[in-house]
């Protein structure tokens, strides 16, 4: 939520192939972080910025990239807030959140991985991969007796 504009679109509005996410922005503050961007990222990026476009934002350079109603910088409780309306108009009872969406994501990873913990800290971007346990310890008591009835030990 922190980016701008410019941090995303390059020259004639173009989406970079890497961005910089700046220490500043980020937990930990030690260093700025370059973030490849998948295919399938810049693809919903270019339609983001068409749809910056029509909506009439055309002072964008310097401008915070997601935006409220008010063409402010979204915060993270308006984000939530928008998660909430998402899940409640899918008639999901779930509660969300701008961490959550992270831990699925590192979930994500790691299953895609082949479940290989040292590319799943690289791709979190985790300096520790303390850390990257901690986002997946959220096992379920019923995947862990399923897996343990497979070890057939006994």
């Amino acid at each position: 939520l922190s980016l701008n504009y410019n941090d995303v679109y390059g020259k004639n509005n173009e989406v970079k192939d890497t961005i910089i996410v700046q220490r500043k922005n980020m937990k930990g503050k030690r260093e700025s972080r370059a973030v490849k961007l998948t295919s399938k990222a810049k693809e919903v990026l270019e339609e983001y910025n068409e749809w910056l476009t029509n909506e009439g934002n055309n002072e964008k350079e310097e401008s915070p990239l997601f935006i409220s109603q008010l063409k402010n910088r979204l915060s993270y409780r308006q984000m939530n807030t928008i998660y909430d309306k998402c899940f409640e108009e899918l008639g999901l009872n779930k509660r969300l959140s701008t961490h959550s969406t992270r831990k699925t994501y590192a979930r994500r990873a790691y299953e895609a991985s082949g479940k290989d913990l040292v590319l799943t800290q690289k791709m979190m971007r985790h300096k520790n991969i303390n850390s990257t346990v901690q986002y997946l310890s959220n096992i379920s008591t019923e995947e862990v007796d399923k897996k343990m009835n497979e070890m057939k030990l006994f």
